[in-house]
């Protein structure tokens, strides 16, 4: 008797959270859904096994796309600290095989200090400019 009431307690509670997991009012996509975002990269900063090149780009008004291109002998990618001192957005794109590119997405307005995760003396500086 008792495992019969476990199991049917065990089997209402699933139906129960099954029901909560589903939504059956249609959304529609509003003014902040990101839908009027411009993805393009407006800068590309390239890693090859000399460095990060340009050592220093301005890119725009945030937000702004900026492509990273690794085109060295050997993985790479770049990494920052923390973006703003009121803020604690950053950029880490991994680990980025010879050839691969990704695209980091900038939000705030400042220079953000990055460096090469396979050299950390290997820097660079992304000037987002402040909004006007």
């Amino acid at each position: 008797m008792a495992a019969r009431l476990a199991s049917t307690i065990a089997a209402l509670a699933f139906v129960v959270a099954a029901a909560g997991c589903s939504e059956y009012t249609p959304r529609t996509p509003g003014p902040g859904d990101g839908s009027k975002l411009d993805f393009s990269p407006k800068a590309t900063l390239t890693i090859d096994d000399t460095g990060l090149h340009p050592a220093q780009v301005s890119v725009g008004e945030p937000p702004v796309a900026v492509e990273v291109v690794n085109r060295g002998t050997r993985a790479d990618g770049i990494t920052s600290g923390q973006f703003a001192s009121d803020s604690t957005e950053g950029i880490d794109t991994g680990w980025m095989q010879p050839g691969e590119s990704t695209t980091v997405y900038l939000t705030n307005s400042g220079t953000v200090d990055v460096h090469s995760r396979a050299d950390p003396s290997h820097t660079a500086q992304i000037l987002v400019a402040i909004r006007s």
